[in-house]
């Protein structure tokens, strides 16, 4: 086997093995940077029938996210475990309009 070929298969091992090694240490970086911030969220349960007190936690706890994710550059979730019931069309509207952002 020729020096030449000997040398050039160890500078691309060589090399691959360099960028092997960045990408490790780049996933490492990554990985801590997105660990660091973690979203912020809140679960609420409602019962029906839903009402003006339920709208009104919903839209205190909606907005207290949104300002938490704003302010610490965050990711936010607010999740609802919505009852099975019955509840009055104005109250549902409004809930899903205000959700809706519309």
């Amino acid at each position: 086997m020729p020096l030449t070929t000997s040398l050039s298969r160890f500078t691309r091992w060589t090399l691959s093995g360099f960028a092997g090694l960045l990408l490790c240490f780049y996933s490492a970086e990554v990985s801590a940077q997105e660990a660091e911030v973690a979203p912020v969220g809140r679960f609420i349960t409602l019962e029906s029938p839903l009402g003006d007190q339920t709208l009104g936690l919903v839209r205190r706890t909606a907005l207290e996210l949104q300002s938490i994710a704003e302010q610490e550059d965050r990711k936010a979730y607010l999740i609802l475990d919505l009852k099975p019931g019955t509840t009055e069309f104005h109250n549902a509207f409004a809930m899903a309009d205000f959700l809706s952002g519309a």
